[in-house]
């Protein structure tokens, strides 16, 4: 009996435990369907307003929140009259966030955690023409299908996933979306550059050939003097090159400016080209002072607008040196032009000549030693030389040409220092042209340098060594 009465206590303690499992077991599965979040693929409408139906955008970028309302005149950027929003960019976040397609639909019960939304990368507010607002939340990528899970109005259950990075069109600073002023386009054609600085002001003025080849040279009072065609050209087309970097501010009062560095400029860079036109297209632009070691603060003469630029123009425009622009080259003619020469080593003068014949085709007739010849079915043309009236070989001549010609300077000079004033060598070029002769002489500076004086103006420091050398080679040339 006792027996019996155990049997039914125990199985009426199974009983409760089974009732309570069950009990849990029911609740638990309550809990976890109720939490579960169901995945539906297909097409679904995210969003389903359209460009047209918004009134305005905010959104938050490197802490600042900014937001664009639509007008009668375009977009515009709340709280910055005047600014010059770029509707490209306006119309872009529009288009954006309208008529968004999602590919799949998570419901149930979503945790912000689990896809980037408890701190969202991206939330933008939308303000529809009606007064409906709506929020979009976007956050983390799936690396997977390569898709943005995105909310649509906070506290909603529902999580789409979006093939669209709302951050690409979302992702701007302010000045990324100012408009930048219009720098005039300079063509090839150049007329001239002016660099004014606090103390001076340099004017490098450029000529085109017949061969079409640009010819560089800075104005002086007392005329103009040859630069270094490759160098200028360079300062030229970093002219051409130039564009606006970055905004700083857009409205600076004088007080700004000032700041910036505009009451006092490093300097004014202006350009003129002449355009297909045949009209001169002037371009200018204003260098205040350093932004950083690498940029600058720029802006159009009179402007309120600062950019940070490059500090490479700067460099150029405030760095400007004839000695470091000027042509070095001594003699600027061409071979081909030159009749004669006249020269004058050390006090004694020789006169070289060169000129062509054309003589008949003789057969057997030898050519004379002193002369070079071409043969055409008319006859030969025969290259003469001549030094101090006797016949002389056109190859000796050439050779002092090609010494003359590769004269290089060391530097350029702006006023003729003391030096000695016998010259020691002086050339005298004839040509074809007679408005292209042109003449220099050699003196001694110092032990270690010599000057040179050309009939233009031009003013050389020549290496003392390298004079020395070229009179000892034209001496033993000219025996």
């Amino acid at each position: 009996m006792k027996r019996g009465k155990k049997l039914i206590v125990l199985a009426c303690a199974l009983a409760a435990v089974l009732v309570l499992y069950l009990g849990v077991t029911l609740v638990t599965r309550h809990i976890s369907d109720k939490n579960a979040v169901t995945e539906t693929q297909g097409t679904f409408a995210a969003t389903s307003f359209t460009a047209d139906d918004i009134r305005s955008i905010t959104w938050t970028n490197l802490g600042s929140e900014y937001t664009i309302s639509k007008t009668d005149d375009g977009w515009t950027l709340d709280g910055y009259d005047g600014f010059r929003l770029n509707q490209d960019d306006a119309a872009a976040m529009a288009d954006a966030v309208s008529a968004l397609k999602a590919t799949r639909r998570l419901d149930g019960g979503v945790e912000d955690s689990d896809y980037g939304l408890a701190e969202p990368t991206l939330t933008v507010k939308i303000v529809l023409n009606d007064g409906s607002k709506i929020t979009l939340a976007e956050g983390d990528k799936n690396d997977v299908t390569d898709a943005y899970y995105l909310r649509v109005t906070a506290g909603e259950s529902v999580v789409y996933t979006v093939e669209t990075d709302l951050q690409t069109a979302f992702d701007q600073k302010l000045s990324d979306l100012f408009v930048k002023e219009t720098l005039p386009s300079l063509s090839e054609s150049a007329q001239r550059v002016v660099l004014t600085r606090a103390d001076d002001e340099i004017t490098l003025v450029c000529s085109t050939d017949d061969d079409g080849n640009a010819h560089w040279y800075e104005e002086t009072a007392d005329g103009t003097r040859a630069l270094n065609d490759e160098t200028a050209q360079t300062l030229y087309d970093t002219i051409r090159d130039f564009a606006w970097y970055e905004l700083v501010e857009w409205n600076a009062d004088a007080d700004a400016l000032s700041g910036y560095g505009f009451d006092a400029p490093t300097a004014v860079v202006r350009a003129e080209s002449l355009n297909d036109d045949g009209e001169t297209t002037v371009w200018q632009v204003e260098i205040g002072g350093e932004f950083s070691s690498s940029y600058d603060y720029v802006r159009l003469p009179g402007s309120a607008t600062v950019y940070r630029m490059k500090n490479e123009l700067r460099k150029l425009a405030a760095g400007y040196s004839y000695s470091d622009y000027a042509d070095k080259t001594v003699l600027t003619v061409d071979a081909e032009t030159i009749e004669s020469l006249t020269l004058t080593v050390r006090g004694e003068a020789h006169a070289l000549r060169i000129w062509t014949e054309t003589v008949d085709a003789t057969p057997g007739e030898a050519t004379p030693a002193t002369a070079s010849e071409a043969t055409s079915g008319e006859g030969t043309t025969v290259r003469c030389a001549s030094l101090d009236g006797n016949e002389w070989s056109p190859d000796s001549y050439d050779e002092i040409v090609s010494r003359l010609l590769a004269l290089e300077a060391e530097d350029a000079l702006t006023s003729v220092p003391e030096h000695a004033d016998e010259p020691v060598l002086t050339v005298s070029v004839q040509t074809a042209d007679a408005q292209s002769d042109v003449s220099f002489s050699v003196s001694e500076l110092d032990a270690e340098h010599s000057l040179i004086l050309r009939s233009d103006g031009a003013i050389f420091q020549f290496s003392a060594a390298d004079a020395d050398a070229l009179i000892r080679a034209l001496t033993y040339a000219l025996k």
